[in-house]
């Protein structure tokens, strides 16, 4: 039966792992999330009126596209050319009204596309390599800034040879930000 449903849906599978398929996601959004239109995400609690229209992997990729997101903390213009993609606007259209330029609004989404990418990257990595698969020697590290315990390795602190350990008090996201 799943495997039925799948092919009569017009939703390919689809996941976080490219940039094209990020991008795919973000410009067909408008199409899936009749919830948008209200400025409230969809949930999966809501997921059963779209039942019939909607495959649950493409509502799971949804709400997990939201959750990272939420976490990639774009600035104001970011989130404001995300939110315009994610409603349908074509990226001239969005150029047309923000005034920007159509290049600019190619590059911030690809810059959006590529946060997106790396942010569930790092989450991947840390929850399915760190966490449940790798049973490497590391140790823990907590960030001095957000208090998150992360793996003392390269991907989550800057090197620091004065610090005893090795790496940096604070992590990669926070420096950032």
């Amino acid at each position: 039966m799943y495997e039925n449903r799948q092919m009569n849906s017009p939703w390919k599978p689809v996941n976080l792992s490219t940039y094209a398929s990020i991008k795919g996601l973000l410009k067909f959004r408008y199409r899936f999330d009749k919830v948008r239109q209200s400025d409230s995400p969809l949930n999966l609690s809501e997921f059963f009126e779209y039942k019939d229209t909607f495959d649950e992997n493409i509502v799971c990729t949804y709400v997990w596209l939201d959750d990272i997101i939420k976490r990639c903390n774009f600035n104001i213009a970011q989130q404001d050319i995300l939110d315009m993609y994610m409603s349908g606007y074509s990226e001239t259209d969005i150029a047309l009204y923000t005034k920007y330029t159509q290049q600019h609004i190619h590059q911030t989404l690809n810059r959006i596309c590529r946060r997106i990418h790396k942010e569930n990257y790092l989450d991947w990595y840390y929850n399915y390599i760190y966490m449940n698969q790798l049973k490497a020697d590391f140790d823990f590290k907590k960030c001095g800034t957000c208090k998150k315990i992360l793996p003392a390795t390269r991907d989550f602190y800057g090197v620091d040879n004065n610090n005893r350990d090795g790496f940096k008090n604070t992590c990669k996201t926070c420096r950032k930000g």
